[in-house]
């Protein structure tokens, strides 16, 4: 089964952010298939905060979890990586968001795919559209031109 994976990161060292969560992923029994170039977005829904840097992973899982263990995994990455959550949809070090599990459908308490948000947010789906992997969810779900914000492809300074 293919997981596509969104990391975000605005807090200190954005990019190592990112590439200590990809390490991270590797070393918790993943296969990187495909990872898209990385973009930059202002925040969206709480604003006082600083631009994000964003990145889609499809991922191969070795072990074949269930999807609320797969969600448990990435929450314990964030966690190792420092993210805290004091402001909700605030600032943080690292988020690892589940973006698709294949094209399975799914909502309990604590895991809704496809994501809620997925195709309203620009630094998701350009990213995504980026990769071969998500070309072919087009086959399956109706994506969208408009998103509620706008991302750029990120270049280091």
């Amino acid at each position: 089964m293919k997981i596509f994976v969104s990391l975000g990161s605005n807090l200190d060292d954005r990019k190592s952010n990112l590439v200590n969560a990809l390490e991270l992923i590797k070393q918790s029994n993943f296969n990187i298939i495909e990872q898209s170039p990385i973009y930059e977005s202002a925040a969206v829904d709480y604003l006082d905060q600083p631009d994000f840097l964003n990145q889609v992973l499809v991922l191969q899982d070795k072990l074949k979890r269930a999807p609320e263990t797969l969600m448990t995994t990435f929450l314990n990455i964030e966690k190792e990586l420092g993210r805290t959550r004091t402001i909700s949809k605030g600032p943080r070090s690292i988020d690892i968001d589940i973006l698709f599990l294949d094209t399975l459908r799914l909502s309990t308490q604590h895991l809704t795919v496809p994501h809620p948000e997925v195709f309203k947010r620009s630094f998701i789906m350009t990213p995504l559209l980026d990769l071969s992997s998500g070309k072919e969810l087009m086959r399956h779900y109706q994506f969208s031109n408009e998103f509620d914000n706008s991302c750029w492809l990120f270049v280091e300074e």
